[in-house]
């Protein structure tokens, strides 16, 4: 028992340093990251050996945007409420999903396209839910509320 311990503990610890952030910013990130983001508040820096990520606030979403190390912008990720999804998106969604609450949205953005990925809820269930930015809905999961 106590090797397996002290094995489970020298993987754990492994495992840990190999996903901490690095220590120093690029600068070439910051430089971007200034210009594009002007208005962002609770900025936290992590940088990795081949990317950096500002996470932030702006225009009350939640967001890490993700810099390669030339400091282009290579992604954004956004995390916010109904409030703030798009009209088209929001309308394709009431659509489909007239009886569920939009519980919440992450929405992507980098060289694949604007995606939503929604998650929807009812009285019984959470229904994870893509939208691509030219309206195309899928199903991703369902699953049985935990929380009733």
């Amino acid at each position: 028992m106590r090797k397996l311990f002290i094995a489970f503990s020298i993987l754990s610890a492994f495992f840990l340093m190999a996903a901490m952030p690095a220590q120093n910013v690029n600068n070439k990130a910051i430089e971007t990251f200034s210009a594009i983001f002007k208005d962002a508040s609770e900025i936290r820096w992590r940088s990795y050996k081949t990317f950096t990520d500002a996470a932030f606030i702006q225009n009350d979403r939640r967001i890490t945007a993700t810099f390669d190390n030339a400091g282009n912008l290579i992604q954004t990720i956004s995390y916010y409420k109904e409030d703030k999804l798009p009209p088209m998106i929001l309308n394709r969604i009431r659509k489909t999903y007239a009886y569920h609450e939009i519980f919440y949205i992450t929405e992507v953005f980098n060289s694949y396209g604007h995606n939503y990925k929604v998650l929807l809820r009812d009285d019984k269930k959470y229904y994870y839910v893509n939208v691509a930015e030219s309206g195309q809905m899928s199903l991703m999961q369902k699953y049985n509320r935990a929380d009733l």
